[in-house]
Order: structure tokens, then C-alpha cells, then sequence
């Protein structure tokens, strides 16, 4: 992964650093790269890799230290994260896996505590499936991700004391 300055403009500016992440496995793909909350971390969707990457981040100067990794059996292709708006829950794709991992974050360390596991796909589906895309409603009270197997959103409701996710619907 790669830090830049940025311009007054927002523009990229002069590469700070390139960061090389080394995998046991296929090698690294990372599919996704968000910053904590705080702007203390960065977190790295290896899909290839089949984990969650931690990386140091210090904002005042954009290096970059990779700080291990995260992982859980029920990872099936991390592809996309998204922090709700409270700042203390991670909400993780699994793209071949068709379901959403939900973390616990702790700012003090940057770990990532595994508080959930559910489907995103409706209880009578049967075939293939990619899940591409996770939002979160500005109210911050609802999550969609989007499934290209049954080309499909499903709807669920944020609790949002304990971050954990309880299905609504899906809809073609």
C-alpha cells in the first residue's frame, strides 16, 4: 500500500512510502484500505490473503508500519470494511462468503474484536454468490451490502450499543 502528501487542492502530492505487506499464502491482494476512527491505524482487506491487515499510521508525516494481522475461520474473502459512525464497530464483507463479520474496535491497541457473524443472503438461496458493497445508512441505524448471486440488497438493523446486526429483508 501506498501513503502520499496531499496538495491544498486534495490532489496527490510526493509518495511518502510504499509498504509491502508479505502473505504465507496466494500473495497479497489488498481490496480495500480504511483508517480507524482516530487516524492512528489503517485496516487492509486482504482477499487474497484471507485476513484484515493492521498498519500504524502517523498522520502527521504519512509513514506507514504494518502492525500484524487480523484473522477469523469465518473469513471467506475480506473484500470491504466500513466503521459505523460511532467509531467503535468494524463491519467486515466476506465477498465469497456472502456474510458480514462484525469487530468490537479498541482504540488504545487497534484490535479487533469479533462480536459477530451473519449471512446476508436469504435463507433459501441456493447457488453462487460474490457480495461487493457495504454502506451504512447516515442515521447510522441500518447496513446493505450488496450480493451479485442473486443480485440482491439485504437490509439489516444496527444495534447501535452493541454493534451487532439482526437481518430485515433482502430485496431484488
Amino acid at each position: 500500500i501506498s501513503s502520499f502528501l496531499l496538495k491544498e487542492d486534495g490532489s496527490l502530492d510526493k509518495l511518502v512510502q510504499n509498504l509491502e505487506i508479505k502473505t504465507p499464502q496466494k500473495g497479497f491482494a489488498p481490496h480495500c484500505v480504511i483508517p480507524s476512527p482516530d487516524n492512528k491505524y489503517l485496516f487492509v482487506a486482504d482477499i487474497g490473503g484471507g485476513r484484515i491487515c493492521r498498519v500504524n499510521f502517523n498522520e502527521d508525516d504519512g509513514t506507514m508500519i504494518y502492525d500484524g494481522d487480523i484473522s477469523s475461520n469465518n473469513f471467506n474473502g475480506p473484500r470491504h470494511m466500513i466503521f459505523g459512525p460511532e467509531g467503535k464497530f468494524l463491519y467486515l464483507l466476506n465477498q465469497m462468503g456472502g456474510a458480514v463479520t462484525v469487530f468490537k474496535y479498541e482504540s488504545q491497541d487497534g484490535h479487533l474484536q469479533e462480536i459477530q457473524h451473519i449471512s446476508c443472503l436469504a435463507k433459501n438461496f441456493q447457488g453462487n454468490n460474490h457480495s461487493a458493497e457495504i454502506a451504512i445508512h447516515p442515521s447510522g441505524d441500518f447496513l446493505y451490502c450488496t450480493n451479485r448471486g442473486p443480485d440482491n440488497i439485504c437490509l439489516f438493523k444496527r444495534d447501535k450499543g452493541n454493534g451487532t446486526l439482526k437481518i430485515i429483508e433482502t430485496v431484488s
